[in-house]
């Protein structure tokens, strides 16, 4: 440290404050063994910057304590910790503010809430792409504040508004802006929806920053973020839907944006949110300047978006570095984008988009590199480009965003499914792909044992179920009372002539659940954990394994299993059975773990309850199966669940297509053929196959008609194919009906042939 400086601390000995602050942090940092350096540095900043605005220096006394002293690796954080705060209280320097922010956020929330922080060169070139001061300019995730900044050098008589959701950038960004900025800690989604109540008409005239990158998988962990700001807790995806649903409409722009929602997709990053949300809050000939994921601009599930932005305004340029690295530690892919809300330019509408690719090493001054690669200012430059070109390290190339004139919005060729079989007769029409009309595939419950965890109930004696299983060879059969309140409805196997809508009444089996509930053995064997975690887990309210269950699943666990396979072994020790099992350790960081769950507690997930069931394995056409009753009964890993993301394609829909014969023709192209003439199919490869474009734009009465036809009571190998028949005819026209009818009945035909050949 500056010997001037500590000069200057030292005269300011007596505040109890700062004392109190560094009581604070020497009692953080006597935990280091339990607790990861970076919540020290960010409590201690947390300390000093709430502080900060009222008493702007640091007490002198920064040396270590007596404890600290003795200890080398908490002698050396805390002399770190103490240089850095003392030297942001001294300079306020914005660059080392940001770098001690970076530091301060631990690697798990960073990457919860997709904290990469732009470089502020990188900001400023962004800004730079924006035509004309604007009055006004929001950023909606603001972290701690560069673009601000940058835009207050810029445009120092814009009003200036940010929105960020942790607290710590947020105090960031206040010491810097101070005054020059209105700033809220607010999840800027929910921040939206109170900001169009008070005055719908209310928009900004540019929207920029670095919208969070949080994958889809991902976003619902968001929820437990949110709450800091008072957030409400359903899933986070259908808060962020919802929300958007509801800007649009205040703004009186929802049938504008009708055809993006309606066709959403569940594989949708948080940015891409951002990103239509920002859309939403400009001004009719507003602007946007993000450094954001380059995924949607590349992948199938932004199709829709990129039409539709580029349909209602000019994109200027978009600006990739693909030898280089933006954001120290991301991954993912970057892009400078910025847009013009209103007018589509005549160059777009002819060209497409202009796309510069860096081909450089890492870059400390964007704009100024590439000023001097295009010998003037780089965005005047781009403006001028008429035709793809090459310098000696910018690729430049030109992208439509819009589809042909056919009006097939987000749709694809067969040639997008390159490492599929496509029959003929749908090669020429516009596909879609599963993930893009808001559905996945999994394959449903797997017990591990079914022996154990499947149950039936004995005629006439309520409440006892029979458990059956293979003791020295021979079957044999359990009485076992249990309540109802541990049992679920389970689709094991549907006959032949069942109907192809299906219900709770098809439900031949039932699941001893344990999920919620545990032996009291167990129960006590929870003992050795914290207080607070067996407060987190509810533990008190878990249902107690009556004793007669109980005594069951003891000598269950001692059982030896004689299925398949290596001969008899242990029940917990099978492959699917030791995954239920989870313990903790006590040493967690301080924060508190998902609860223990022991090997009997089979955990149960929406994939489970498939709102569309198909057979893994058919010996006749591929039938699909509606179920009514989603959510009420679970479907077995016999079958393979159409589960609903975002619902963007209705159900009766997807089960109308996956009841055509051009939907079985794929499958027999591309299943695995079995013996005995059987066709297996797995998710991963339903998850690939296309749908057919034209069943999102059936006429109700056409869609009725269809419905009815799979709606028979029994419906034999024939009646099945001459429904699917009349389905194809409506999609496809009279005489591809006929020819992937007669192609599935030779697929059918050739596997029964080769079943009573191997007979």
């Amino acid at each position: 440290m500056k010997t001037g400086m500590q000069a200057t601390l030292r005269s300011f000995l007596a505040s109890e404050h700062q004392l109190r602050i560094m009581r604070e942090l020497s009692k953080m940092l006597s935990k280091m063994e339990d607790e990861d350096a970076r919540q020290i540095y960010r409590r201690a900043l947390e300390l000093v910057m709430n502080e900060v605005r009222e008493k702007p220096l640091l007490d002198a006394r920064l040396s270590p304590p007596k404890e600290i002293l003795s200890d080398p690796q908490k002698k050396r954080v805390w002399n770190e910790v103490a240089d850095l705060l003392a030297d942001i209280v001294a300079s306020r320097d914005d660059i080392l503010l940001w770098s001690l922010c970076d530091k301060a956020i631990s690697r798990t929330r960073s990457k919860l809430l997709g904290q990469y922080f732009t470089p502020s060169h990188v900001a400023s070139f962004a800004l730079g792409g924006l035509q004309g001061p604007p009055d006004s300019i929001l950023d909606p995730m603001l972290g701690h504040g560069v673009f601000l900044k940058c835009a207050l050098d810029r445009y120092p008589s814009c009003r200036l508004h940010g929105v960020e959701v942790d607290a710590l950038p947020l105090m960031a960004a206040r010491m810097l802006l101070g005054e020059s900025a209105t700033i809220e800690h607010a999840d800027v989604f929910e921040w939206a929806t109170k900001k169009v109540d008070l005055n719908p008409a209310d928009c900004f005239s540019a929207v920029v920053g670095n919208p969070a990158y949080v994958n889809y998988q991902n976003l619902d962990q968001l929820t437990r973020i949110a709450e800091e700001t008072k957030h409400n807790t359903m899933p986070y995806r259908n808060f962020l839907i919802r929300t958007l649903r509801y800007v649009a409409g205040r703004k009186n722009l929802g049938p504008d944006v009708s055809s993006l929602f309606s066709h959403w997709s569940g594989y949708s990053d948080l940015s891409v949110y951002a990103l239509v949300l920002s859309w939403l809050l400009t001004e009719k000939r507003g602007q946007i300047a993000f450094v954001m994921s380059s995924h949607w601009m590349e992948r199938d599930y932004g199709s829709r978006l990129r039409d539709f932005l580029s349909s209602r305004g000019t994109v200027r340029a978009i600006v990739t570095h693909r030898n280089g690295e933006w954001f120290p530690g991301a991954q993912i892919p970057a892009s400078v984008i910025v847009y013009s809300k209103g007018k589509v330019a005549p160059r777009q509408e002819s060209l497409g988009i202009p796309f510069v690719e860096i081909h450089a090493p890492r870059l400390t001054d964007l704009a100024g590199y590439l000023d001097s690669e295009v010998g003037g200012d780089f965005w005047t430059w781009i403006d001028g480009i008429t035709s793809p070109c090459r310098l000696e390290s910018l690729d430049v190339s030109f992208r439509k965003w819009r589809f042909s004139s056919d009006n097939m919005l987000f749709g694809m060729s067969a040639a997008s499914f390159q490492d599929l079989q496509i029959p003929g007769e749908i090669k020429g029409t516009v596909l879609r792909r599963l993930q893009d009309v808001g559905w996945s595939v999994h394959q449903g419950l797997r017990t591990g044992c079914n022996e154990l965890f499947y149950v039936r109930e004995l005629d006439g004696r309520k409440h006892l179920w029979s458990v059956r299983y293979t003791k020295e060879g021979k079957k044999t059969d359990t009485v076992v009372s249990i309540p109802d309140e541990l049992l679920m409805p389970v689709i094991q196997r549907i006959p032949p002539d069942s109907p192809l809508r299906i219900g709770i009444e098809q439900a031949d089996v039932r699941l001893i659940s344990l999920s919620g509930a545990v032996t009291e053995a167990d129960r006590k064997s929870l003992t050795v954990y914290p207080k607070d975690w067996l407060e987190s887990w509810r533990v008190k309210d878990m249902k107690t394994i009556p004793p007669s269950l109980s005594q069951a699943v003891e000598n269950w666990s001692t059982m030896l299993y004689e299925g398949k396979g290596r001969g008899p072994r242990p029940v917990v020790s099978l492959s699917a059975i030791k995954t239920n099992v989870y313990r903790p350790t006590t040493k967690s960081g301080g924060r508190i773990p998902p609860p223990a769950r022991f090997w009997y507690q089979i955990p149960i997930t929406r994939r489970h309850f498939g709102t569309i069931v198909v057979p893994r394995v058919s010996y006749g056409p591929t039938r699909a199966y509606l179920n009514k009753d989603p959510g009420s009964v679970i479907i077995d890993a016999n079958f393979l669940t159409f589960v609903p993301e975002n619902g963007s394609l209705p159900a009766e829909r997807l089960w109308v297509w996956l009841n055509s014969n051009s939907f079985r023709l794929l499958c027999e192209l591309n299943g695995s053929p079995l013996g005995g003439g059987a066709l297996k199919l797995e998710a991963t490869l339903l998850a690939r196959l296309p749908v057919l474009d034209k069943v999102m734009s059936l006429g109700q009465r056409e869609l009725a008609s269809l419905v009815d036809l799979l709606d028979r009571k029994v419906l034999s190998n024939a009646e099945l194919i001459e429904i699917g028949k009349e389905i194809d005819k409506v999609m496809l026209g009279h005489a591809p009906s006929i020819r992937l009818a007669e192609s599935i009945n030779r697929h059918v035909s050739r596997r029964s042939r080769h079943s009573k050949r191997e007979e």
